[in-house]
């Protein structure tokens, strides 16, 4: 995993020098070379920078493309085709959590076959596409935006999870392994904490690119979810964890 404040000064330094060698950033940051691959390795998967054979370099963003928006058309299918396996639980008079993850928000499009929803996502895309495409009722919590992953977070936002039950809650993560699911974020990881004890029933959905990677901050155990999905059949050694623990995933 990467270190929160190396993190930090990864991507402030790339963005400012748009593109870096490896040897020169790591005598920048006063870290090994091959610690600082690692780190980039990482940080490349998150769509959050660039690798080059050497070097490392500022992810261009095309018009008025955001970084939410980069990573939505990162494994699409996968994401759409997981969003696809659990439409059927989706029904009547629900009260639905998404999470502001890429992979959650292709669920976002299938709810305008479902009526009489209340919908609460603190992803202001996930939010808008809600509102878009469906009659059903989208609701945002007040709180300050991150505006890396346009979401909203804050201690406003936990306060007001933390008065909301939720029949079924979808979530996403940056990383999984057979200790547990985690973010990058501590943002991002306090709101889905909350957000997985106001949930009655609660549903991982993870492409393959996620599997193995721990991040720094840890969410839940995965013995948390009464559902795991993934992009494609998981490995051997995380297949026999789960059905060692019995938990239900499919693929």
């Amino acid at each position: 995993m990467v270190p929160f404040e190396r993190r930090d000064q990864i991507i402030k330094y790339v963005e400012k020098h748009k593109y870096v060698d490896i040897k020169t950033l790591s005598k920048q940051l006063y870290v090994s070379e091959a610690t600082l691959r690692r780190n980039v390795r990482e940080l490349a998967k998150e769509g959050l920078v660039r690798r080059y054979h050497g070097g490392v370099a500022v992810v261009e963003i095309k018009g008025n493309e955001s970084h939410f928006e980069l990573r939505l058309n990162t494994n699409r299918k996968e994401k759409e085709y997981m969003a696809s396996l659990v439409t059927d639980m989706l029904e009547e008079n629900q009260s639905i959590y998404l999470d502001n993850s890429t992979t959650v928000y292709y669920l976002s499009k299938y709810l305008n076959s479902v009526n009489d929803l209340r919908v609460f996502s603190n992803g202001l895309d996930t939010a808008i596409s809600l509102s878009e495409n469906t009659k059903n009722d989208v609701i945002v919590p007040p709180g300050s935006i991150l505006r890396v992953c346009n979401s909203i977070v804050g201690s406003s936002a936990l306060s007001f999870i933390s008065d909301l039950t939720f029949d079924i809650g979808f979530f996403s993560c940056s990383g999984m392994s057979e200790k547990g699911c985690f973010e990058t974020l501590l943002e991002n990881r306090e709101i889905k904490k909350m957000a997985l004890t106001r949930c009655k029933t609660r549903v991982l959905l993870v492409d393959k690119s996620k599997i193995g990677n721990e991040m720094m901050f840890k969410t839940c155990d995965l013995s948390m979810f009464d559902l795991i999905v993934f992009s494609d059949k998981p490995n051997p050694l995380l297949s026999k964890y789960l059905e060692d623990n019995k938990i239900e995933y499919q693929y």
